[in-house]
């Protein structure tokens, strides 16, 4: 008796704690390992009735590991006289082909796991809206490239028509 009385105290603690079915805890990595081309502290892409534009071509994030989470914000500015939603999304692009890519090789399969999007709304007229998008590596994950590459597209949905997209390399080093 004394034993389930242990055992149920036990569970009970984990379920008040929040231990028993927690999000793994990834650990943030410096601002300083994390940049991108102009400002360096957000991408901001202006979508108007004429396209699509970015300040940045890249994010680049130096010193990552399993078991860190990076982020960087994308700022969306509609520059159109309608609502927009955009959308973000990954695509299957080869690193390998961008300029800039120093070596880097294409990010492995499951990088689409590990990615952190936000549900995404509408972004009135002259509005800009800011969305966190982040890559987690989980800790167990083991036999990672020391250098890959993905690429981020961001595209305006205005009233079922989808815009052009631009795409934001984003140039992982791991540690």
């Amino acid at each position: 008796m004394k034993r389930i009385i242990v055992v149920l105290s036990f569970l009970v603690c984990l379920v008040l704690s929040g231990c028993a079915d927690s999000e793994p805890v990834y650990e943030s990595i410096d601002i300083e390992d994390i940049k991108q081309g102009s400002s360096g502290d957000a991408v901001f892409i202006s979508i108007t009735k004429n396209g699509i534009a970015a300040d940045a071509s890249e994010v680049v994030i130096n010193n990552f590991r399993p078991g860190a989470r990076a982020e960087m914000t994308y700022r969306i500015h509609n520059g159109t006289a309608a609502a927009i939603r955009p959308e973000i999304y990954l695509v299957d692009a080869d690193v390998t082909n961008y300029s800039k890519a120093d070596g880097a090789v294409k990010a492995p399969v499951n990088v689409t796991d590990w990615l952190v999007i936000p549900a995404l709304d509408d972004v009135t007229p002259g509005e800009i809206k800011e969305y966190i998008i982040g890559i987690a590596i989980p800790k167990d994950i083991k036999n990672l490239p020391e250098k890959f590459g993905f690429q981020i597209q961001v595209a305006g949905n205005t009233g079922g028509t989808v815009q052009t997209a631009i795409g934001t390399w984003w140039l992982v080093n791991m540690r």
